[in-house]
């Protein structure tokens, strides 16, 4: 985990705000809002995206599965 690259990040103003916030504050709260704002473009594109809302949903399902009381059954159905 973490040791792919997947390029820069764009250089609009919201995400040179983000960079320059996470040289100033360790907070997540001001960084997860900065970079929400900045990934806001990109989330309009995705949510039209098949692929991205196949994984979505099969992500949500691992963690309704989790929520269960028997998990491993729950994932396999």
């Amino acid at each position: 985990m973490g040791h792919r690259r997947l390029g820069e990040l764009p250089r609009t103003r919201n995400w040179r705000k983000v960079v320059g916030l996470l040289k100033q504050t360790d907070d997540p709260v001001k960084i997860a809002d900065q970079t929400s704002k900045a990934a806001q473009r990109g989330l309009e594109l995705a949510k039209n995206n098949a692929g991205v809302a196949q994984t979505v949903y099969t992500l949500m399902k691992v963690v309704w599965a989790a929520s269960g009381d028997d998990y491993k059954m729950s994932l396999q159905r």
